[in-house]
């Protein structure tokens, strides 16, 4: 059975709030799953952003239900839409480089590594 959107499902453990992205079927279980954002990415120097990944989590078969945060889905679907996994959670320890030196693609880098990179570059 395919839960009912209406239903309005909690995200069991974890934060109230998420940014909507997607809700498709990941998994191929026939049950949509939820990615999203709990936190809003800051940025700061020249092309460093916060840590902020996409979360995704499985909706709960019984309607009501809690959706449980997928740590597997959650890094497979990061990693094909952001530039590096570091953990599920956001942090303001980790940060994107936007752009690295030698036009290498962003990448998420501990913050005090991710402010040398962009210091090296001036």
């Amino acid at each position: 059975m395919v839960p009912s959107l209406s239903s309005s499902p909690s995200i069991g453990g974890h934060r109230d709030q998420l940014m909507l992205e997607e809700l498709l079927d990941l998994d191929s279980d026939g049950i949509p799953e939820i990615a999203g954002k709990a936190c809003i990415s800051q940025a700061w120097g020249n092309g460093l952003l916060t840590y902020d990944p996409f979360n995704v989590y499985k909706l709960n078969a019984i309607p009501g239900g809690p959706a449980k945060l997928s740590l597997a889905l959650s890094k497979s679907y990061h990693l094909k839409h952001y530039y590096g996994w570091a953990a599920p959670n956001c942090s303001e320890d980790f940060a994107v480089v936007l752009h690295p030196r030698g036009g290498d693609k962003p990448a998420v880098a501990p913050k005090e590594r991710a402010e040398r990179i962009e210091e090296a570059k001036q």
